[in-house]
């Protein structure tokens, strides 16, 4: 039913008003037809002298010209005073007191972290017994078997 013909206005007889339809269409475009490109009988040429050369303004165009050197001003207002201002951070302050910190926590430790890079490095002799060549050292990573 969905591909049946549906008139624009009510009839008693769809496939009659179906065919009037049909050939007044095959009509119209015979009619169009015969008549070339050019309009009413015409040969189809078509003046390209005389055409009018419009060109597209927009009537707000001052308006939004106006609002975006507006803008541009705003913001470089808005920039100068950002960078105008001194930081509120005091990036010394917080320096000193974390190297504060940092002493005191080595102070109160057991194995001061400064300690602990310095020892990995340091060599550990042993005394070999009589008759044998082995007295080198070891560092104490290769004594333990862990990468310093």
């Amino acid at each position: 039913m969905h591909r049946s013909y549906q008139p624009l206005k009510p009839v008693a007889n769809r496939y009659l008003q179906q065919r009037w339809d049909q050939q007044d269409y095959e009509n119209h475009r015979r009619k169009v037809g015969g008549l070339g490109g050019g309009g009413l009988g015409g040969g189809g040429l078509v003046d390209h002298q005389n055409q009018n050369q419009y060109h597209l303004r927009s009537l707000n165009a001052d308006k939004r010209r106006e609002e975006l050197l507006l803008v541009s001003r705003q913001n470089e207002a808005i920039y100068q005073r950002i960078t105008s201002r001194q930081s509120e951070h005091r990036r010394q302050l917080w320096w000193e007191d974390w190297e504060r910190t940092r002493r005191r926590r080595d102070q109160l430790c057991r194995f001061p972290r400064g300690l602990a890079a310095q020892r990995s490095s340091r060599k550990v002799k042993f005394a070999a017994p009589e008759g044998s060549e082995r007295s080198e050292g070891f560092s104490s990573a290769e004594r333990t078997g862990r990468d310093p």
